[in-house]
């Protein structure tokens, strides 16, 4: 029998697809993500020919790309070019690059050559121009290709079918070429490059020998290398001060998330890192691109980006590109928003189309597109929720202004209801300005807000923005990271996996309260998106198949980094909380209101009812070791665990060793939300590890870059008074244990199924201040806010401290303070990053880290 409600959502679901060309979005201010560093463009290629051009014309593009009254950029980012073989491949029958990209001299066009400052003049013409404009603009060095000389194929369009073409002897070479080029353009003529990079678009294998641009295929080993190389040179000549290292620039956003997390391999590398660049021409994971970045405190830019591929035209070709921004901005969180090319012989890749005979530039329609977002969406501003793919909102750095933009790329014109009720105060008319396929930036009358509502009809194929007066409350307090039990309103019962599987693809259901862990979830604020996932595995919540409609089911999954596994998590007040879907927009709801046990969780659009409202309920994980540094010590032959051969590399074997006082047998212990514990070796990155995720016998433990896998990953249980065993969170049959019982120096650690042995049994001895227990310690009670942080760090503690310290990450000393129990540390002169906060009570020691964005 159907019962009336499942009828009434059926209704609704048909009432909502027939009127789906009615859109209404709530601007929320409350949900606040990244503030917006700018626009901007490239200078290569278009400046190579424009800044040959009479200063009329040099003048005129370089004021209306700059002007606060038009497109408002100020980030430029400035070719450093390679430069090919002159004997073969330039001014000859044999010239295989495209006329405009190729014919640049390089700075330094030999390995025995000096260098030509000279070179790359009209480049340089149209950057001066735009530091006469805005002095202010900021600037980033880039190399499409080391010089023909520094390569493996002798050319700077690539390697011989595609391969890696950076020479592995010239690593350090380029890296001085390139920093030599950004310290002259600094000390002799005042331009100061804000960071440089040695790497575009490095994993495509469409960079060839004989190709008809710059381009260079690096591994991500080589990568690595270079930017180790590049931060090494930096500083060796004085010039982090003012440059940075950014990186990897690639193609697509799924090719960076693999590049980044390669990086892990190298110990300490992104804190050599100043900024992450990704190009958006291809892939989808813009979440995890944007967790690679903020969880590390990095600046996140789109770099370059472009129609390939797409096959609209007219004004749809633009209008694709606008939504491609609001995708990445909204979704991916980038600060900035870079164009390719500001000008093109394609009107479709311009903002500009130029002509070479008449030496004049036309303004495209993209041009006008653009201009809708970057003239009001200014530097500073920080971008709020809307949850919808076509409306970006921002709002100023006194929260009283609001710029909405949103673009109707359709061929029917298109209901907008703006929902702007959770503003403290609206005014009653926006602002309004439209581009279309017959309007050019114009502004139209005044919109009015009634009753907190925008009502408005976009045409069809236009870009409109809403500019208003508005006025906001101090936002609540977010969710923070923990292990909850998350209770549906209506039924009073909980999230719930199916079964209690581990398998990927199992329904999430509500269920009535039992104190077992598939009722327990992880909630962890990753980058600024909410990911959730069950205690005892490292599956992550996410709507099945990325579906979009009502009623899709809310399942656990494989993690992918992608946005239909990522939530906004919004506070409603009372304790309740609304959880929304990235990917969907759409809210998650027991299905039906039922408040059977079973019922399915699934998204749907909101419908304020109470199925629709959770809490989180914390729980408290057992951790019987509090996190600091440890030898851990096996019952029964006295011995510690050890890296074998104090080595640095992954799969180095994890050994029982007699006491001796050095780094190898020290190890970082700390637990997770949900209470599984990791083992860091304090002189390297990485961490214990199952080898392989094995979950047999015998298997060997070794020392791993921290991919956070289940097989690195351990529960300590009680085996007696101070005693415990390990559990592989992969495998809870097994522990870790000595092999075959041997009390010899070198003897394996390995997994094996617990025979409750004492060489299962392990005890943990504290090593510089950290002790065991339940007790918290003094220094465990201070409270330390906000984190992240831009302007002050707040520290409040039970008693007085003797002594608290905030440190670089490489170990400068920043502040010190003495004898104090409330600390407000000013933050604001230091660059973003990672930083550390030491925290002393007598001999009790407690260091956090701390994220400092601009």
């Amino acid at each position: 029998m159907i019962s009336l409600r499942g009828i009434l959502y059926s209704l609704l679901a048909l009432l909502i697809a027939v009127g789906s060309e009615a859109q209404s979005v709530k601007v929320n201010p409350d949900i606040r993500y990244q503030t917006i560093d700018g626009w901007g463009t490239s200078l290569s290629w278009w400046a190579n020919i424009v800044g040959a051009w009479p200063d009329s014309v040099v003048q005129a593009v370089s004021n209306e790309l700059t002007s606060s009254d038009e497109l408002n950029m100020n980030i430029f980012r400035y070719n450093i070019h390679g430069g090919d073989d002159p004997a073969v491949h330039s001014g000859t029958t044999a010239n295989h690059f495209r006329w405009d990209s190729g014919e640049i001299t390089s700075y330094k066009p030999s390995s025995t050559s000096p260098y030509d400052w000279t070179a790359n003049s009209a480049q340089r013409k149209v950057l001066q121009e735009i530091l006469q404009l805005n002095s202010s603009a900021v600037l980033e060095a880039i190399a499409y290709s080391p010089p023909y000389w520094m390569t493996v194929s002798g050319c700077s369009a690539g390697g011989v079918s595609g391969a890696e073409n950076l020479s592995a002897a010239m690593v350090d070479d380029f890296a001085d070429f390139l920093t030599d080029v950004v310290e002259y353009y600094h000390d002799s003529l005042g331009i100061t490059f804000s960071t440089v990079s040695g790497l575009n678009e490095p994993s495509s294998t469409h960079w060839k020998f004989g190709g008809r641009q710059e381009g260079c295929v690096v591994s991500q080993a080589r990568q690595r290398e270079l930017i180790v190389e590049l931060y090494n040179q930096l500083q060796s000549k004085g010039m982090l001060s003012y440059c940075g290292v950014s990186a990897a620039d690639e193609y697509s956003m799924d090719y960076t998330v693999t590049t980044l997390q390669n990086y892990r391999h190298t110990d300490n590398l992104f804190d050599k890192l100043a900024q992450i660049n990704t190009h958006s021409y291809a892939g989808d994971k813009r979440s995890a691109v944007a967790e690679e970045a903020h969880s590390r405190g990095l600046k996140l830019w789109q770099s370059e980006s472009g129609p390939l591929g797409v096959t609209a035209t007219g004004i749809e070709n633009h209008l694709v590109m606008a939504q491609r921004i609001i995708l990445d901005i909204n979704r991916m969180h980038t600060s900035a928003w870079v164009d390719w090319q500001a000008a093109s012989t394609d009107y479709r890749w311009g903002l500009y189309t130029l002509d070479t005979v008449t030496q004049t530039l036309v303004r495209e329609k993209s041009y006008f597109v653009r201009k809708q977002m970057s003239k009001y969406i200014k530097p500073g501003y920080q971008i709020v929720h809307t949850g919808n793919d076509d409306v970006l909102a921002a709002l100023n750095n006194t929260g009283t202004e609001l710029v909405v933009v949103a673009v109707n790329n359709t061929s029917a014109s298109t209901s907008l209801s703006l929902d702007l009720s959770d503003f403290a105060s609206v005014g009653s008319s926006a602002q309004t300005i439209r581009t279309s396929s017959t309007e050019d930036a114009v502004t139209l009358s005044n919109t009015s807000v009634s009753s907190s509502v925008l009502s408005y009809s976009a045409p069809a194929h236009s870009i409109t923005t809403f500019v208003m007066d508005v006025t906001v409350s101090t936002p609540p307090a977010q969710l923070a990271d923990g292990l909850y039990m998350i209770k549906a309103k209506h039924s009073g019962k909980y999230f719930s996996v199916t079964g209690a599987t581990s398998t990927s693809g199992s329904v999430i259901e509500q269920w009535s309260y039992v104190n077992q862990d598939n009722l327990k979830f992880t909630v962890k604020k990753v980058g600024l998106d909410y990911v959730i996932k069950p205690k005892y595995n490292e599956l992550t919540l996410a709507i099945d198949g990325a579906g979009t409609g009502n009623g899709a089911l809310l399942k656990q999954l494989n993690e992918e980094g992608k946005d239909h596994q990522r939530f906004v998590i919004i506070p409603v007040g009372s304790g309740y909380y609304k959880m929304v879907n990235k990917n969907s927009g759409k809210y998650l709801a027991v299905s039906g209101e039922s408040t059977a046990n079973g019922a399915d969780v699934v998204q749907w659009s909101d419908l304020d009812t109470d199925n629709f409202y959770w809490s989180f309920e914390a729980v408290s994980p057992s951790t019987p070791v509090v996190d600091g540094t440890y030898m851990i010590k096996a019952e029964h032959s006295g011995k510690y665990m050890s890296v074998a051969g104090w080595s640095t590399t992954n799969g180095a074997l994890i050994e029982q060793w007699g006491y001796l006082d050095q780094d190898n047998l020290k190890f970082e212990v700390t637990a997770g939300l949900d209470g599984y514990y990791q083992f860091r070796p304090i002189y390297n990155q990485k961490v214990i590890t199952v080898s392989g995720g094995a979950t047999t016998n015998g298997a060997a433990v070794d020392q791993y870059t921290n991919l956070q896998a289940s097989n690195q990953k351990f529960l300590l249980e009680s085996a007696g008074t101070g005693l415990y065993r390990i559990t592989p969170k992969h495998a809870t049959s097994k522990s870790l244990a000595v092999s075959g019982s041997s009390m010899s120096n070198g003897a394996d650690v390995v997994q094996w199924e617990y025979l409750g042995l004492s060489n299962y049994k392990w005890s943990f001895e504290a090593v510089s201040g950290s002790r065991l227990g339940d007790d918290e310690q003094l220094v465990d009670q201070v409270s330390v806010y906000p984190n992240p942080t831009s302007e002050w760090l707040y520290l409040q503690s039970p008693v007085l401290l003797s002594e608290v310290r905030l440190l670089s990450i490489t170990g400068q000393q920043l502040h010190h303070v003495v004898g104090v129990s409330d600390l407000k540390l000013p933050i604001g002169e230091l660059k973003s990053g990672v930083y550390l906060l030491e925290i002393r009570n007598g001999d009790q020691v407690d260091t956090r880290k701390i994220i400092v964005k601009d």
